[in-house]
C-alpha cells in the first residue's frame, strides 16, 4: 500500500505540475544530480563505497534515532493498548497521525521502526501508513529544498498531494482490516529466519558504532585544531555523493585543517591556516563543476 500510494501520488502531482507550471520560476538543468564521482574505481568497489560509505553514513543517525524511539515505545507502551481507543480507528486517527508526521523532522528510515512500534502498540495500521508517508515527505529539509529549487506552486502541489493521498491510502487500509497488528513486533523463531535476524542486527549496530566513532573522532580532531573558521557557498550539489566529493576535495587542499559540507544549506564550513588563500578553494570548487563563493564573516 505504501509503494502504490507513493507511486500514484508522485504521478498525479507530477502531472498537475506539468499542467499548471509555475511561470515565475525559471529552473536550470540540474546537471549535478547524477554524480560520477569516483566512477573510475572498480564496479564492486563503487557498489561497496556507495552502499556503506555514502548511503549508510548519511542515514545511520536517523536509523539510530528510529531504533531508540521504537524501543522506547515497545518497552513502555503495552502491546495493543492504543487499539482500545475507538477514535483512533476512524478519520480522526488519520488526522492525528498527519498532525504528528508533518511537523516532525523525521526521515524515511527513522519513521519505519517508529511506525512498526506504533502498530505493535495498537495504533491503526492506516494511521501508521499516514505517518510513514507524511512524516518523511514533509520534513523541513525536503520542503525547503522543493520550495527553493522548484517554486511555490510546485511546493503547494507537492504538499497537497502528500496529504490527500496519504489520508486516502490510510483510510483504505483501515477498511481492509488486515491482521497486521496481530503479527507486528513478532520476529521469526528458529530456522533461517532465526539466524538472519541476529546477524543483520549485529551488522547494523556494528555499522552505526563504526561511523559514529569515526564522526566523533573527526569532530574532536577538528575542535582541537587551531585555525580560522570560514564559510564557502557551494551551488550545484544534488546528492550525498556531491557532498562527499566536495568535502574530500577541500580536505585535500594544503592549508585546510577540516571541512564540513551541508547539502541543505549549500555551504561548506572550513578551518584554515593563517596563510591559506581562500580563492584557491573557490577555484577548486569551480574545477569540480560547482559554483563556489566566499561568504563574508558578517553574512
Amino acid at each position: 500500500m505504501k509503494v502504490v500510494a507513493a507511486f500514484v501520488a508522485g504521478v498525479v502531482s507530477g502531472t498537475l505540475v506539468d499542467l499548471f507550471p509555475d511561470g515565475e520560476q525559471e529552473l536550470e538543468p540540474a546537471e549535478s544530480v547524477f554524480c560520477a564521482a569516483g566512477f573510475e574505481r572498480g564496479r564492486m568497489r563503487r557498489i561497496w563505497d556507495y552502499a556503506f560509505g555514502t548511503i549508510f553514513r548519511d542515514i545511520y543517525r536517523w536509523l539510530l534515532i528510529g531504533i531508540i524511539v521504537s524501543a522506547l515505545i515497545t518497552t513502555f507502551v503495552e502491546p495493543g493498548v492504543l487499539g482500545r481507543y475507538a477514535v483512533l480507528r476512524g478519520p480522526l486517527g488519520l488526522l492525528a497521525a498527519l498532525a504528528v508526521g508533518i511537523p516532525l523532522y523525521v526521515c524515511s528510515l527513522a519513521s519505519i521502526p517508529v511506525a512498526a512500534a506504533l502498530v505493535h502498540a495498537g495504533f491503526p495500521v492506516g494511521g501508521a501508513l499516514v505517518f510513514l508517508m507524511a512524516g518523511p515527505a514533509t520534513n523541513a529539509a525536503t520542503m525547503g529544498a522543493v520550495w527553493k529549487s522548484m517554486g511555490s506552486r510546485v511546493f503547494w502541489t507537492y504538499l497537497t498531494s502528500v496529504v490527500v493521498f496519504s489520508l486516502a491510502a490510510g483510510l483504505l487500509l483501515n477498511n481492509l482490516e488486515l491482521p497486521i497488528a496481530s503479527v507486528a513486533g513478532h520476529g521469526a523463531h528458529g530456522g533461517i529466519g532465526g539466524i538472519i535476524g541476529p546477524v543483520t542486527g549485529t551488522l547494523l549496530i556494528a555499522g552505526i558504532v563504526w561511523w559514529g566513532m569515526r564522526d566523533i573522532a573527526m569532530r574532536v580532531a577538528a575542535g582541537s585544531e587551531k585555525g580560522n573558521r570560514r564559510l564557502l557557498a557551494v551551488e550545484g550539489m544534488g546528492c550525498v555523493s556531491c557532498v562527499n566529493k566536495v568535502r574530500d576535495a577541500l580536505r585535500g587542499l594544503d592549508g585546510i585543517l577540516s571541512a564540513d559540507v551541508s547539502l541543505e544549506e549549500e555551504r561548506a564550513t572550513i578551518r584554515i591556516t593563517e596563510d591559506f588563500d581562500m580563492e584557491s578553494a573557490v577555484r577548486l570548487l569551480d574545477e569540480l563543476g560547482y559554483a563556489g563563493r566566499i561568504i563574508p564573516s558578517d553574512e
